[in-house]
């Protein structure tokens, strides 16, 4: 798949959003010198991994409140990193599909491709995001006034690539990433039971929870109680109180 881009912006969330990146480097065959990383966590990516990529910006992550009640300028500095390539053909990849960093790059970049990374099971949660279509909230206005810009943003098409098969996409594309296997120490037998964990159950400022959380308890004993003489290990999602 050979696409005529300049520059390939990633934005990275959380080191296992890393990992897609780099699938996705490998995939599109992307060069060291036209890749560009910037990195919203605290701690700093792998070093083995920074050599595919020319320049890496370490960005605090930030939103429209945080920056207005601490008075802080992290969006300010965001926005001067974002404008040094507001007049160059941008490939815009990230696994968080909206957020305040990602609507103000669209704003400002009008990326010429939005590539959706895998974040977990989210994809799933995107496609019915854009099947309901946009709807105004008072956060987009006052991110839209806070900005000065127009932050209402619905990318008309994107593209996922992922390594689930999904359904219903309307205009959409779907790459399916190939499978790349690491190194785990990890051991299983028959007599484990590992389910890692979801935010699926769980509401945000952005969108419903997509299945009840009694529900998704449910699930979870249904297991238990099928393989009952299992050791039964859950490992939380990131955003699952521990």
């Amino acid at each position: 798949m050979k696409i005529d881009i300049e520059k390939n912006l990633f934005f990275i969330y959380t080191e296992h959003h890393l990992t897609n990146a780099i699938n996705a480097i490998s995939y599109f065959k992307i060069l060291k010198e036209n890749a560009t990383l910037f990195l919203f966590i605290s701690n700093e990516a792998k070093e083995d991994n920074h050599k595919l990529f020319k320049k890496i910006i370490i960005i605090r992550e930030w939103s429209i409140l945080s920056n207005i009640f601490r008075r802080s300028c992290d969006a300010e500095l965001f926005e001067n990193h974002l404008r040094k390539f507001s007049n160059t053909r941008i490939r815009l990849f990230s696994s968080i599909y909206k957020t305040d960093s990602v609507n103000l790059a669209l704003s400002i970049l009008k990326p010429q491709h939005f590539i959706v990374l895998d974040d977990g099971n989210a994809a799933y949660s995107i496609v019915i995001q854009r099947k309901l279509g946009y709807k105004l909230s008072i956060y987009s206005l006052l991110s839209s006034i806070y900005h000065r810009r127009y932050m209402l943003i619905y990318p008309k098409k994107i593209t996922y690539f992922t390594k689930y098969t999904l359904s219903d996409l309307g205009n959409d594309n779907i790459i399916i990433s190939p499978d790349k296997l690491e190194n785990n120490t990890l051991e299983l037998d028959n007599n484990s039971i590992i389910v890692l964990g979801s935010s699926i159950y769980l509401p945000n400022q952005r969108r419903k929870p997509i299945i009840n959380y009694d529900h998704y308890l449910n699930v979870l004993t249904d297991i238990t109680n099928k393989f009952p003489n299992k050791v039964f290990s859950y490992y939380a999602h990131r955003n699952e109180k521990k």
